[in-house]
This record gives C-alpha cells, sequence and structure tokens, in this order.
C-alpha cells in the first residue's frame, strides 16, 4: 500500500489496495495543471472521495454520471476505491465531494456507508489481473443539483483527444482537482491508454472526451469514456464498454 506524507498529514494515495500493482505515473514532465474554478464544465461532476478500510482513510475520485435513476445520485470510480480484494470488503465508509476546491465545497459533502456501494463481480473475485473489471460506485441521496455527465461506448477511441482529471495525492496542498489532456495512444476491447500524467488519488476519475470541437464548458458536449486507474505510461483505464454501462445502470436502479 502506498502512502504520502507532505507534512504531518498522511494521505494514502491508492485507496483500497492493499497489493496494488501498478500506481498511476507522471510521463511527461508532469503537464497537470491545476483547475481555478470547479464550478465550470465539466469539472463541477469530478469528486474528492475520502474512504475508510478497517479504520484508515485513503483518498481517490470519481464523477457523477448520468443513469437515469430516480432514487440516487451514481458517482462512478474504481473497483478498488470501493472494495479492497485482499480483505474481501466493502469500504466502511466514503464521503463524496463534488467540485472540492480545497477547502471549499461548492456542492457540499455527501457521506454514505457500504450498503451503498458496488462493484464489480470480476473485481470482488479477485485475481491476479483484474484491471479490465476494475468499476464501482458510490449511491447518494438524490440532489439534483448538478446533473450528470453522459456514458459513451467509443467505437474507436485511438487518437481521441481525452481528459484525465482528478484529486492526485502527491500535489501539496492536497485537495485540489488537477487535469492534463492528450491523445489516446492505443486501446484493448476492455481498456483506453494514454500518456496524459497522473498521480495515486486519481483512481476512478474520469476520462472525460468531447463529442465534436474543442470546447470542455459546453457540458452538454462532454462525455465520459473511461474509468482511470492505472500507471505505467501509458496511463490507462477501464473502457465504458455497454456492458460496463449497463453494469452500472443496473447498480443506480437497485
Amino acid at each position: 500500500m502506498e502512502s504520502y506524507s507532505p507534512t504531518s498529514e498522511i494521505y494514502p494515495i491508492s485507496a483500497g489496495v492493499l497489493s496494488y500493482p501498478t500506481p498511476e505515473s507522471i510521463c511527461q514532465n508532469d503537464k497537470r495543471q491545476r483547475v481555478t474554478d470547479t464550478t465550470v464544465s465539466p469539472y463541477f461532476w469530478v469528486c474528492k472521495l475520502a474512504m475508510n478500510f478497517g479504520g484508515t482513510n485513503y483518498v481517490g475520485s470519481g464523477w457523477l454520471c448520468s443513469t437515469g435513476s430516480s432514487k440516487y445520485d451514481v458517482v462512478v470510480t474504481s473497483g478498488h476505491c470501493v472494495y479492497e480484494t485482499g480483505s474481501n470488503k466493502f469500504a466502511s465508509g466514503i464521503t463524496v465531494t463534488p467540485g472540492a476546491n480545497g477547502n471549499e465545497s461548492p456542492y457540499g459533502s455527501y457521506t454514505v456507508g457500504s450498503a451503498n456501494l458496488r462493484a464489480s463481480a470480476k473485481w470482488m473475485a479477485g485475481g491476479a489481473d483484474k484491471a479490465e473489471y476494475d468499476y464501482g460506485a458510490i449511491l447518494i441521496p438524490k440532489t439534483d443539483i448538478l446533473g450528470a455527465c453522459g456514458m459513451w461506448d467509443l467505437a474507436n477511441p485511438v487518437g481521441t483527444n481525452v481528459m484525465n482529471t482528478g484529486y492526485p495525492g502527491d500535489k501539496i496542498p492536497y485537495g485540489y482537482d488537477w487535469t492534463d489532456q492528450g491523445p489516446v495512444s492505443s486501446a484493448s476491447a476492455t481498456r483506453i491508454f494514454y500518456m496524459n500524467d497522473t498521480m495515486g488519488g486519481q483512481s476512478g476519475s474520469p476520462v472525460f472526451a468531447l463529442k465534436s470541437g474543442t470546447d470542455w464548458g459546453d457540458y452538454k458536449n462532454v462525455w465520459s469514456i473511461g474509468i482511470h486507474g492505472y500507471g505505467g505510461c501509458p496511463n490507462s483505464a477501464v473502457r465504458l464498454t455497454q456492458s460496463v454501462i449497463n453494469d452500472i445502470i443496473a447498480w443506480s436502479n437497485s
């Protein structure tokens, strides 16, 4: 398990993964830029996560996804941010803060227990390499404050410019959203790869893409195509295939 100790505080930055194999990586001399206004598209969907596993606090990221649920707002994240395969347990509690900006919480914070956590069955089954199944969700009370980002099963993502944006544990002070952009370098049936810079704590953050143009401020044009979670240069995400999307929608109605 990795941890990061910038001052007197400790930020374990790969939440829920006590045997995490591939931490996120800086690939290009750290091109990440801090988001100064988290109340604009698409940053208002991105959530800072504080998770508790076995009495220890961890940090991660997620984002609000559109599922059509009338009961919950759905935060999509990595499986390892909600379920730890070594102990075979969900986090005991997770606090979700959409649009967190340092000490500012412009849309409030929402804390839920393990009953509101979901992870893919194959992630929970464990095994040597389950990266392609490393996805989950957090069901928070319906707020109707922010809306949510659509999920897109993009047929051929290679070459598409994507944005990684989330809450890394290596940036001081912690709690700010950081972002980088670049093209998808390759893809498999279940994962997408890119050289965008990321670090631990950004696990579970979105891989955003535009349906057209270059305006990230047009929220109707911003869609999520992946769930970031792994490093190695290229860094990688679980691809939002129709199968993954169907799981997330099913969880939102459970």
